[in-house]
């Protein structure tokens, strides 16, 4: 046997040993030979190893395609110009092709059993074409948690968020639960952010970069639980510190971006129902209300008697004598003063979001959203402990001063609209307008009983308490891009704010039980206080 002949046996049996182990392996692939081709399995081939340039700069074509016209095989070239065949033996005629270029035709290409034929091609520009640049842009998805890895590592600032696809995955209602998700982040009270640690006054909200007012009279803090999670694409809280951040930045900032539209149009409507151990179906405690108390308004039932002057009121005159109006006050301000039980019915929330995008114009588009959402839990806390400590002026150890028991019912309501609006004159022109209105209220009464050491009796402490806070915001935004300055572009906006905080007729009565004449009200105490608050803060700043 010739070296011929036991190389053509020793290709048999290899073809035969390849195809066992493509199915052993589980291999999902197509096996098929070229019919028009002879198998390789039984015919030793040849290879082409050729390139393709253009003539008139040497530069590789990598898009060009070389096809083989009697058998239809065809490549694609390869980034660097080259490309392989591999061929029996026989003459063959080549096709090469590309865009913008002369189609080349090769004839009489001779391949050898077991030899390397190797081709330069150069292709000449076909007369008159013109390559068309391609321009694509990307509009940044904010809502996207793809986006917002991007976007942090891009920041020049330590910071994290949470976008709305992994806000959609979780039962959050606002943005104070969603902020619960951000490494870094506390949420203490179900309402305010602290980064790292740090209290509220280290910390400053921003609404889509703007600043936010607070509705808090005694802490520089925005309870973000104003603010529903629809209507955000994310929570950005930045962790250091960039010159284009405000002033009264400490510790962190908190950015709550919201949507700036829809790419088709969207209905989405949510109900959620909650289930509490300790109130749900309990008779919790409570106190008489105004008939608006499920929206968080109080209807004037607790508000401030007309009676009432604006000036301090003086028991006594000048003279010395008791002034005559002290009785008519008082009856002015006589209201319920005691408690009594409610049902407790389950968590709930609602709520509805709705958009569209509309084309106005080859390239312009006009899209509208809006948002409504609703939410009331009722939560019991019962058999708290309530203690206070004293260092004994004698064997210097921390001693128990008053010991108390206490039982609270909450009733928290908050509900908020939210409308927004983005007209693209073209790619390169928007304005974006922002309307916001948010409520919440806690409706809160709590009674208090235990030994009382300052006054050497046990006491029965009764508060009732109704807090309302608002938030309206108006927001414009507009972004330019000129082409011709070098795309420069041109950012601005505009805000106006108000923020309210309502906590009328909070009131406390605290009695003693004395074992020889029994209940007595203390008057020593804040027992038969009528406690009135209006605050609002305003803001008006734009950003250019």
């Amino acid at each position: 046997m010739n070296p011929l002949s036991r190389r053509r046996r020793a290709a048999r049996h290899l073809g035969k040993a390849i195809v066992p182990c493509a199915i052993l392996f589980g291999t999902s692939a197509a096996w098929a030979e070229d019919p028009k081709i002879p198998s390789s399995s039984h015919v030793l081939t040849g290879e082409i190893a050729g390139s393709v340039e253009s003539r008139e700069d040497g530069a590789p074509l990598g898009d060009a395609i070389v096809t083989v016209v009697s058998t239809g095989q065809s490549v694609n070239v390869g980034a660097d110009g080259r490309y392989v065949f591999r061929l029996p033996p026989g003459d063959y005629e080549l096709r090469i092709r590309c865009d913008l270029y002369r189609t080349l035709r090769l004839s009489q290409v001779r391949v050898a059993a077991t030899q390397t034929l190797s081709i330069k091609s150069k292709l000449d520009r076909a007369p008159g074409a013109i390559e068309d640049p391609v321009v694509v842009e990307i509009s940044v998805k904010r809502e996207s948690a793809s986006t917002q890895l991007t976007l942090r590592k891009n920041a020049a600032a330590s910071s994290d968020a949470v976008s709305a696809q992994d806000i959609a995955k979780t039962p959050d209602r606002n943005a104070a639960d969603a902020a619960k998700r951000i490494v870094g982040a506390s949420v203490v009270g179900s309402k305010y952010v602290f980064v790292r640690g740090l209290g509220e006054r280290y910390t400053n909200a921003l609404f889509n970069g703007s600043p936010l007012p607070s509705t808090e009279p005694d802490r520089q803090a925005v309870p973000l639980d104003l603010f529903p999670t629809m209507v955000l694409s994310d929570l950005t809280i930045a962790k250091t510190f960039t010159p284009d951040m405000p002033g009264d930045f400490a510790g962190g900032s908190v950015n709550v971006h919201t949507r700036d539209s829809f790419e088709s149009f969207r209905f989405q409507a949510n109900v959620a129902l909650g289930f509490n151990s300790e109130a749900t179906f309990s008779n919790r405690l409570s106190h008489p209300g105004g008939s608006l108390d499920w929206l968080g308004i109080d209807d004037g039932t607790r508000s401030l008697p007309n009676d009432i002057p604006s000036n301090r009121i003086l028991r006594l005159d000048r003279s010395g004598n008791v002034n005559p109006n002290l009785r008519k006050y008082g009856l002015a301000l006589n209201s319920p003063m005691g408690t009594d039980r409610t049902f407790a019915l389950p968590l709930g929330s609602i709520g509805i979001v709705t958009g569209h995008t509309f084309k106005t114009s080859k390239e312009g588009k006009w899209s509208v959203q809006g948002a409504l959402s609703y939410g009331r839990k009722a939560t019991r806390k019962n058999d708290e402990i309530v203690r206070t400590y004293t260092i004994d002026a004698q064997t210097k150890d921390l001693r128990t001063l008053n010991d108390y028991r206490a039982e609270t019912g909450i009733d928290q309501v908050s509900w908020s609209g939210y409308a927004g609006s983005a007209y693209e004159f073209s790619k390169n022109h928007k304005l974006v307008a922002t309307g916001l209105y948010s409520r919440s209220s806690d409706n809160e009464t709590r009674f208090i009983a235990g030994r009382n050491e300052e006054s050497n009796t046990t006491i029965e402490d009764t508060r009732l308490r109704f807090q309302s806070r608002a938030l309206l915001y108006g927001h414009l935004r507009g972004e330019h891009r000129f082409p011709n300055l070098s795309n420069a572009e041109l950012t601005y906006s505009v805000f106006a704010s108000r923020a309210t905080l309502d906590e009328p007729n909070t009131r406390e009565n605290v009695y003693a039980r004395d074992p020889s004449v029994g209940v007595v009200w203390l008057e020593q105490t804040l027992s038969g206080l009528h406690f009135f608050v209006d605050q609002s803060e305003r803001g008006i700043g734009g950003s250019l």
